[in-house]
């Protein structure tokens, strides 16, 4: 029912008004009077209706911290949006940086325990690195053969019959030319130079042939008769079998990273 009277939520239509500080005729919805500078919304206590400074926190006649920001005409204005504090802006940099390592975390543990692609070995421990004389007498070492890339490591002793007949395998299913991409060694048990050139050239082996002239390259990779190891970029063994087995892994091995 209407009284007759204006209802103080509805806002009032801008009038003219004078400045209390220096009588200045002001509009009753300007800010602060063109005259005098006098702030014109000030902050109206709700216990004391008492006018505080606008940007005050507590009322200076009773300390109430109950406070609006009224117009002098009477017009309610809206209270300016608070920054964030300190602590929300703390809680809120400490929940990124939570969650941004438990997303990398999240990725090294799947790499960690996702199996290996089919036909590959989990990553064992990576190829102790090794220096021996090829088939033309020169010094050659694992790390520099196989230098960023997978590598075919191939055992065999030069007095087996079998391993002969294995690396004629060997030879029908690369051919004399190594897969691109790929480091081929052969490691020829108690061999030397000359004999690892002899055999090459007989047999069309593919890569390097070094001659292990004490066995010891052989033994720290356990290669005692004709065996086929499959390293990773790492010089992380993936794979140890025969010809069959190597030529089936080879290509998920090069697509490692």
């Amino acid at each position: 029912m209407n009284d007759g009277m204006t209802d103080p939520r509805q806002p009032r239509p801008a009038e003219e008004i004078l400045c209390p500080f220096c009588g200045t005729p002001v509009w009753s919805d300007d800010e602060e009077c063109l005259q005098c500078n006098a702030p014109l919304v000030p902050g109206v206590c709700r216990h004391c209706r008492h006018a505080n400074p606008p940007l005050a926190l507590r009322c200076e006649r009773c300390g109430s911290p109950n406070l609006i920001r009224q117009h002098l005409s009477g017009h309610v204005q809206p209270a300016q949006p608070e920054p964030p504090s300190r602590s929300f802006l703390f809680s809120l940099v400490a929940a990124l940086s939570i969650a941004v390592l438990g997303f990398v975390l999240h990725g090294r543990w799947k790499a960690a325990t996702e199996p290996p692609p089919q036909g590959l070995q989990a990553p064992g421990v990576p190829a102790a690195d090794f220096s021996l004389l090829d088939q033309d007498g020169q010094r050659q070492t694992l790390s520099g053969l196989a230098a960023g890339r997978p590598a075919v490591l191939y055992g065999f002793s030069g007095d087996c019959a079998q391993c002969r007949t294995d690396l004629g395998r060997l030879v029908q299913a690369v051919g004399s030319n190594p897969p691109e991409g790929a480091a081929f060694v052969g490691l020829m048990h108690q061999g030397t130079p000359p004999g690892a050139r002899s055999l090459k050239d007989s047999l069309r082996l593919p890569g390097s042939i070094l001659a292990d002239a004490d066995g010891s390259a052989c033994g720290n990779l356990g290669i005692g008769e004709f065996t086929v190891i499959v390293l990773d970029r790492k010089r992380r063994p993936v794979f140890r079998g025969g010809v069959t087995g190597m030529t089936q892994v080879l290509p998920a091995a090069l697509a490692l990273p």
